[in-house]
């Protein structure tokens, strides 16, 4: 895309004083000779400046005919020396001896061994256009299977006894426009996240935004539907004109208020509830990343006093150790200078004479 086939066809590469290994010259069992360039290969179409780097005490060049496919990057423009019109290939770029080597002399240079060549460029290497576009396509394919599973969620709950018994409770019915529109709202919200300029996912602040949203869907949709099913009194033809995002936290927001009004009996139940919808945990309270921590190191490491708080209600072990160093929630809190959270800890029976590997 960036440069033309050489008139010649042929481009050059000096490769002085160096000895080619066997397995070069010689033909593998499939009759093959010639190996792989494993980095960036620099070649030329003018031999003059490929003869300067073809050595003294072997001088060897390398004579590579090209063609349409196997055409390199023209970089004279960024080149320092402009004159030596270079030629750049990607990695892995195969070259085969076609031909016997032969010995010419080339005047202000004498005898010079010139090897025959076919180059054939790496054509698995990503090309500038496929490397800015790389984070949207990935981006828009997790897309597409998250859609994908929130409707088939959506359907489970539409097909469900409940549902059934709720809509035919509801006096003005629209169960069916409700279902219908919060899947049109999925569908807008993936649309507006594949029409973004793949310049928006080459931004990192940008593209965790953007996984964030996608993530999001499937949990905002299954709540609304949910709150739906849960309150008698809220009709579905109102609950449809909200957006998925309020219904879900209005929904969060009644469920920490029924943590501070639970019985002691249905706190960690609830407040492991609490746990899931804020994603701090997908499962068990004492689930752990990919760094062996626990959810609760990580919110006391961030100085979020009161998600420690809920963790705890919800029956984290405060005295769990991060997997290979043994460091605590408490010495995270401590070592960030998260005084709250030292508090709620300590009033949780975490033990100050932790020692995390030596």
């Amino acid at each position: 895309r960036v440069s033309a086939v050489p008139r010649s066809r042929k481009v050059w590469r000096g490769f002085g004083d160096w000895r080619l290994p066997d397995t070069f010259l010689n033909p593998d069992q499939h009759g093959i000779r010639g190996g792989a360039d494993w980095g960036l290969m620099s070649t030329t179409t003018d031999i003059g400046t490929a003869l300067q780097y073809s050595g003294t005490q072997i001088p060897t060049l390398f004579e590579m005919s090209v063609g349409g496919v196997d055409r390199g990057a023209d970089i004279s423009f960024l080149s320092q020396y402009p004159s030596e019109k270079e030629v750049l290939y990607a990695p892995l770029a195969f070259l085969e001896l076609v031909g016997p080597p032969v010995v010419r002399s080339f005047a202000g240079r004498g005898r010079v061994r010139v090897l025959q060549l076919k180059l054939s460029a790496n054509q698995a290497t990503l090309t500038i256009d496929k490397l800015l576009v790389r984070r949207k396509l990935m981006h828009a394919s997790m897309l597409s299977f998250l859609l994908a599973e929130t409707k088939r969620e959506i359907a489970t709950i539409q097909t469900s006894p409940a549902f059934a018994a709720r809509a035919a409770a509801d006096p003005y019915g629209h169960a069916a426009e409700l279902v219908a529109g919060v899947q049109a709202e999925c569908e807008d919200a993936a649309a507006q996240q594949q029409a973004a300029r793949p310049a928006i996912f080459n931004d990192d602040h940008s593209f965790r935004r953007a996984l964030s949203a996608a993530l999001e869907l499937m949990p905002h949709a299954v709540e609304k539907l949910r709150y739906w099913l849960a309150h008698p009194g809220i009709y579905a033809r109102d609950l449809s004109s909200e957006r998925m995002a309020d219904v879900w936290r209005v929904a969060l927001g009644q469920l920490q208020m029924k943590l501070s009004s639970s019985d002691a009996r249905e706190v960690p139940h609830v407040a492991l509830e609490v746990c899931r919808s804020r994603g701090w945990v997908s499962g068990e309270v004492d689930e752990r990343n990919h760094q062996g921590e626990t959810a609760l190191m990580q919110l006391c490491a961030l100085g979020d006093a009161w998600g420690a708080r809920v963790l705890v209600q919800a029956g984290a072990d405060v005295n769990a150790t991060r997997e290979g160093d043994g460091v605590t929630a408490l010495m995270l809190a401590a070592a960030g200078g998260m005084h709250a959270c030292l508090g709620v800890l300590l009033a949780a029976g975490a033990r100050a004479d932790a020692r995390g590997a030596p």
